[in-house]
C-alpha cells in the first residue's frame, strides 16, 4: 500500500479542497499530483478513469484517505490553461487565440469528450479554465475526476465544445461558427464535433500535425522560463520547503500547511 503526503493547499475558485500532494514512488513529476476532496461514496465511481486513461487527460491515480475525508489523485503536467493563453494572445491585440489552433485544440477535447461518452461518463465542466496546452503544445483535459462526479448529461459536454471555441475566439470563420452553433444546440455528437474540426484542416489547407508542430514550437518559446521552474522540482531530490514554494508560484495556491500523511487505497 503507497502512501500521500498532502504539502499545499490550492486557492479554488469553485470553494473545492484541493491540495498539492506527494506519493511515495516514481521520480520527478510522477512523485506529485494534486488531490480533490469527493464525497467518501463517490469514489467507486471514478473506478473506470483508473482503469481507463486517456493521453488527452490527467490521468486519476488513485484515492486518498486522511482520517474521514476523501481524496482523488490526479497527476500534475507542466500546463497553461486556455483561458491564461487567450490573455496572452489578446495583449498582443489578437481577439484571441488564432483559428487554427482553436480547432485544432476543441478537436482533441471532442475526441476526449468522445472517449468518456463511450463509457457512459461526461466530463461535465469543459470550459477555458479546465482545458490546458502541456509545454509541448499537446491538449490536456484537467479536473476529469470531478467532472465524472457531477454526473452531467452527455450534451453538456457536446454544448460546451461549442462555448468553448467561441471562448477562445469570438471572430471564427464561417464553417468553425457553424459546428460551434451546431454543437451548443446538440445537433453533433462528440465525435463528430471532432471529425468536423479535422476536416476544416483538411479543407482549408492547414494540416493538424504541422498545426501541431506550431503550436509546439510557440509553447516552447513563450514558456522557456516557466519551463525551467518545472524542470527544477522534477529534478529535486526531495520536495523541500523551497520546491514546494516553486509549485505553489507554478499554480497559484494559497497558504502551505502540514497535515499527517493519508493512505492511498
Amino acid at each position: 500500500m503507497s502512501k500521500s503526503r498532502f504539502l499545499t493547499q490550492l486557492r479554488s475558485r469553485t470553494g473545492a479542497e484541493i491540495w498539492i500532494a506527494e506519493r511515495t514512488g516514481g521520480e520527478g513529476l510522477n512523485r506529485i499530483c494534486l488531490a480533490h476532496r469527493i464525497d467518501a461514496g463517490a469514489a467507486r465511481r471514478i473506478e473506470p478513469l483508473r482503469d481507463g486513461q486517456h493521453p488527452l487527460g490527467a490521468a486519476t491515480l488513485g484515492i486518498a484517505r486522511l482520517e474521514d475525508a476523501t481524496f482523488s489523485l490526479a497527476e500534475i503536467r507542466p500546463a497553461e490553461v486556455l483561458s491564461r493563453i487567450k490573455e496572452r494572445y489578446r495583449r498582443t491585440g489578437r481577439a484571441g487565440i488564432p483559428v487554427p489552433v482553436v480547432s485544432h485544440v476543441v478537436a482533441d477535447v471532442a475526441r476526449f469528450a468522445a472517449f468518456l461518452h463511450a463509457r457512459g461518463l461526461s466530463h461535465g465542466a469543459l470550459d477555458v479554465d479546465r482545458v490546458a496546452l502541456d509545454y509541448e503544445g499537446r491538449v490536456m483535459v484537467c479536473d476529469v475526476a470531478l467532472g465524472v462526479l457531477r454526473r452531467q448529461p452527455q450534451r453538456h459536454d457536446i454544448a460546451a465544445l461549442g462555448y468553448l471555441m467561441r471562448a477562445l475566439n469570438p471572430q471564427l470563420p464561417a464553417p468553425l461558427l457553424d459546428i460551434a452553433q451546431r454543437a451548443t444546440r446538440g445537433k453533433m455528437d462528440a465525435a463528430e464535433v471532432a471529425v468536423g474540426l479535422m476536416a476544416w484542416h483538411k479543407m482549408s489547407g492547414q494540416g493538424v500535425d504541422d498545426e501541431a508542430l506550431r503550436i509546439s514550437e510557440w509553447m516552447s518559446t513563450l514558456f522557456t522560463e516557466r519551463l525551467a521552474a518545472w524542470n527544477s522540482v522534477a529534478e529535486a531530490p526531495a520536495l523541500t520547503p523551497d520546491v514546494v514554494r516553486v509549485l505553489r508560484t507554478l499554480i497559484e495556491p494559497s497558504e502551505s500547511r502540514s497535515v499527517p500523511a493519508p493512505t492511498q487505497a
